[in-house]
């Protein structure tokens, strides 16, 4: 049996009858699969609102009384199929309390759940490689939303940078103060303080990602193999 086992690349048998960890672990793999794609559908169903917009998505459904509406079917699909799992999931571990030797019953409550899970993990993953192929970031809009803050998306960025130029307590004071004034936060700091800071920079959002490119090419070359 051990032979057999090594040459077919398997681990060493035991009994699996009331053994259910591995349906548990695979279970489990389905529902943080299908979490995390609904994860990116419920931020594209917010993004793509009309007072947002700052996507657009390729593949939608009409409205069936507003001939200029588009819904975001992919998206919403997502989160019911995310949600689907986390419920389901959890039923795969009542199952697991299997009773003496062999429990039938539980073994049938499986059979139930299982397929349902897998099926919904496979359409969410077709759904997910559709919504993402189509969908657009729209830049300009996202830069007109960041500037409805007057700046204040950069006040953290802007304590950091004059903290280095007085004493931490007192660049956050002066950060709170100019934010309090009408008009741009960077603008209200030029005139309270002359430290060399490269304010052109720290106004561009696009220049406040931090290390997330980087992070992200790191876990695209592990999951790639690269």
């Amino acid at each position: 049996m051990e032979a057999l086992a090594a040459e077919l690349g398997l681990s060493a048998a035991a009994p699996w009858h009331v053994g259910r960890d591995r349906l548990l672990e695979l279970t489990g793999w389905l529902a943080t699969t299908t979490a995390a794609l609904g994860k990116i559908g419920a931020d594209l169903i917010i993004l793509a609102q009309t007072e947002i917009a700052e996507v657009t998505l390729g593949n939608t459904g009409g409205s069936s009384t507003m001939p200029q509406k588009q819904n975001p079917v992919g998206p919403s699909a997502l989160v019911a199929l995310a949600r689907n799992n986390a419920s389901a999931v959890s039923e795969m571990h009542h199952a697991a309390l299997q009773i003496m030797e062999r429990d039938v019953a539980h073994w049938s409550e499986e059979w139930f759940v299982l397929p349902r899970m897998v099926c919904a993990t496979g359409a969410a993953l077709k759904i997910a490689e559709e919504t993402l192929d189509g969908f657009q970031p729209n830049v300009e809009k996202m830069k007109e939303n960041l500037a409805l803050t007057n700046g204040g998306i950069v006040a953290e960025a802007a304590s950091f940078a004059l903290s280095g130029h007085m004493p931490r307590a007192d660049a956050q004071a002066m950060v709170k103060a100019a934010a309090k004034e009408k008009g741009s936060l960077v603008d209200a700091l030029k005139k309270q303080t002359d430290a060399p800071i490269n304010w052109a920079a720290l106004d561009d959002p696009a220049q406040q990602i931090g290390q997330a490119g980087e992070i992200i090419d790191r876990i695209l070359a592990r999951v790639s193999g690269g």
